[in-house]
């Protein structure tokens, strides 16, 4: 799929919500500032094979979020010719597990956090699901690959948000101290 594909298929997505979908992702803890600064979320029915995922009108509803380059074009931030680079599925439920739609790699929601922060030394806020991101008005950044991928990120973290039982191996820690 190109990017204009993903683009016209998520536009179709976001043509479809409506007052109850935002009802229940404010329930969700998701704000709509941070719909806005997400690039915009649509809710639509999904199936799965694997890691990815198809539109399916005898799926199970799923949040839909567009990873963009070079950031997301919103009210807050003008972006000259953004692009969608992949799409990706999530449930509220399971905020742990997500799909792709075509399975990008290397993809970081909140690119343009992680990028300021590789250049300025500035603490990096890192979660470890979408759905955190977005409860958190998308003030960091979240890496989509799986948990090695996340891994091989790690040493370039310089503050990072855990929340317990998303990555097998870490500790219970909420918060773990900035590096220096």
């Amino acid at each position: 799929m190109t990017p204009r594909d993903l683009a016209a298929e998520f536009d179709l997505a976001v043509a479809n919500l409506n007052a109850d979908h935002f009802r229940h992702l404010a329930g969700a803890g998701v704000s709509f500032e941070a719909i806005c600064r997400a690039g915009y979320v649509a809710i639509e029915r999904i199936a799965t094979t694997g890691r990815l995922y198809m539109p399916s009108a005898d799926g199970f509803p799923a949040v839909i979020l567009a990873a963009w380059s070079p950031t997301p074009p919103s009210i807050y931030t003008a972006v000259e010719s953004p692009e969608i680079l992949d799409l990706l599925a999530l449930r509220l439920n399971q905020p742990e597990t997500w799909w792709r739609r075509v399975g990008e790699l290397g993809l970081v929601l909140g690119e343009d956090r992680y990028l300021e922060a590789t250049q300025t030394g500035a603490p990096l806020k890192v979660f470890d699901s979408p759905l955190a991101w977005l409860r958190s008005g998308c003030q960091g950044s979240v890496f989509l690959d799986d948990v090695e991928g996340r891994r091989r990120w790690d040493g370039d973290y310089h503050h990072r948000e855990r929340r317990p039982g998303c990555l097998p191996g870490d500790d219970d820690q909420e918060q773990a101290a900035p590096r220096e």
